[in-house]
Formats: C-alpha cells, structure tokens, sequence
C-alpha cells in the first residue's frame, strides 16, 4: 500500500510540480529515499504539527529535527541543509507572500541572527510580493561600495524574475539610515529606472531584532514604521 501511494505522489510531481503536493506530502517526498520501506505518513505529519509548516520545518535546526519521532538521522540533517538551497534558489516555496515590512523583518532577522555579522540582505518579490530570494549582498569583510552592491542586486533580480526589492542592513550601528544607506537607495532609484524595477522598503535592523523601515511610494515619498521582530 505504502509504495502505490509513493508511486501515485511521485506521478503528481513528475506531472505538475512539487508545488502540487499537500504540505505533508511535500515532506513525505524528501523523507521517501531514507525509509523505502516504512509509512512516512506519521513522521510528516508530526513534522507539521510541531513546525507548522514546510518552511519551518526546513528552516529548523538539526537537533530539533531528530526529536521527531522515527525520523532518521540523515533525512533529519539533509533536511536541515536544504534550507539553504531554497533560500539560494527559491524551488519549495513558490506561493510565500511578504506581507509588509514586519513579515519581511522577521524572515530577514533570522537568517541575519546564525552569526549576526553586518550585512545586507536582498529580499526579492514578484509583483504579487512572492518571496523569490532573499541572499546576502555584502557582509562586513569586504567594503561597502554602492559600484559593488548594486551589481550584485541587480544580477539577483534578474536571475530570480522579480520585479520588487527589499533591501535590509542588519548590524549593531543599523539603528537608522546612514548616508551609506542613502547613496545606496539613490543608486538603485536611479539605476532600477531602466529595469522598470521597484524599491519598496528599506530596512535597518539590529543585534536585538529593532528595525525601522523606511517605505518608498510610486513617487518615492517616504513612510517609517518601528518595529520589534
């Protein structure tokens, strides 16, 4: 019974896509090649019900994931490193909405708090504000050049198909908007023109989850909000 349901999962990603799959059956489909033989039903469901979701259940650490009762311990730690994989290339979460800067805020926060090293992340939507990306696009080991930055952000929308941005600097002097900052947004104002690109918040965000986003209307006039994540 167990391999005619994998035969009839598989069939349904061959055909239409992972995207296809109820969530339990998504976690089900990576989990199949280290239990060929064993209901994996039990363990994805228990994997939701503890995670509450694929994403957080991709986004958790090994040490939790083998918690979980029945789980091996190499679908535990493959599972654990497919995080960065689809934080790289965006494969599982294809209908992810960022519901303003908060949301955003939140996603951008825990990926900054592994290390906590200064940087600035890209966050990359579509126009419905589905989450493509969102990478690193410089680190405090190397100098913050606007000439180097928006290269980088700009071959990352591109390679991602997005159409909106959302910029964050995360770090211990990330308390408001520097003149760094600044001659970053006017560069990508004035070079986003020719991509018909949209900047749609910048965000600074310290070691202690504060943040201040800084939102950018149509004509660029400018709306803050203070948060905590």
């Amino acid at each position: 019974m167990a391999e005619g349901r994998r035969q009839r999962v598989r069939a349904k990603v061959a055909k239409a896509g992972i995207q296809i799959l109820a969530p339990h059956e998504q976690l089900e489909f990576f989990i199949y090649p280290f239990l060929p033989r064993r209901d994996t039903v039990p363990i994805a469901r228990q994997l939701l019900a503890v995670f509450g979701s694929v994403g957080n259940v991709l986004g958790a650490p090994y040490e939790e994931l083998i918690k979980i009762k029945g789980m091996p311990r190499l679908a535990a730690r493959t599972l654990s490193l497919l995080r960065e994989i689809v934080t790289e290339e965006c494969l599982l979460c294809p209908s992810f909405y960022v519901h303003g800067a908060n949301q955003a805020a939140g996603l951008i926060y825990r990926e900054y708090a592994t290390d906590k090293k200064e940087c600035l992340f890209a966050l990359i939507m579509d126009k419905d504000a589905t989450l493509l990306n969102l990478i690193p696009v410089w680190t405090e080991d190397e100098p913050f050049s606007v000439m180097t930055i928006i290269p980088k952000i700009i071959t990352s929308m591109l390679r991602a198909g997005g159409d909106v941005l959302l910029l964050a600097h995360c770090g211990a002097y990330a308390t408001e908007m520097s003149n760094e900052d600044e001659s970053l947004v006017a560069g990508c104002v004035h070079v986003f023109a020719s991509f018909k690109f949209l900047l749609s918040d910048y965000l600074t965000i310290t070691p202690n989850g504060r943040f201040r986003a800084c939102g950018f209307n149509f004509n660029f006039r400018r709306t803050y909000l203070d948060g905590k994540v």
